[in-house]
């Protein structure tokens, strides 16, 4: 189990808000509005919460293996990540930013149903707990982070 916390906390500040940042500064350098960048928001939020409901049912069906799911979604964030170089119109960033709300999604939900699945029943609030406390250090830590990573005009 210690070892799934720290998996989690690297793929969370992997997958945190660093990205986001750079996503509007790659549509400013592409001249794209800022208003047409902040749909992308929109887009990513939409397919990450479907995602997210889909692949909680998913992972209901026992012939699937919710850790399968989850490297999965790693796998299409990794991907998407790649490929965003490529994207430099506004629909392929759509493209992006859907499949990156789908990964973000899937990974949600089967890290909290992995991590719920591997523990007893007793211990399953504690586990959630310190999963969480793992969580908000790097959401606290991704912004200013990130902040400092981009550079300023």
């Amino acid at each position: 189990l210690p070892h799934f916390h720290a998996v989690s906390f690297i793929s969370d500040f992997k997958q945190g808000t660093c990205l986001n940042f750079n996503q509007v500064k790659y549509c400013d350098d592409l001249g794209i509005t800022a208003q047409s960048a902040s749909r992308l928001f929109i887009f990513s939020g939409l397919t990450s919460s479907l995602a997210r409901i889909l692949s909680g049912k998913l992972c209901n069906n026992p012939k699937i293996n919710p850790v399968f799911v989850y490297q999965s979604s790693l796998f299409i964030g990794g991907v998407c990540v790649l490929l965003l170089p490529m994207a430099t119109t506004y629909w392929a960033l759509v493209a992006f930013s859907s499949a990156f709300g789908i990964s973000d999604g899937i990974f949600i939900t089967t890290q909290c149903y992995i991590l719920l699945s591997c523990v007893d029943k007793e211990r399953a609030t504690a586990s959630f707990c310190i999963l969480n406390l793992l969580y908000s250090f790097s959401v606290a830590t991704g912004g200013p982070i990130a902040g400092e990573i981009i550079p300023t005009k």
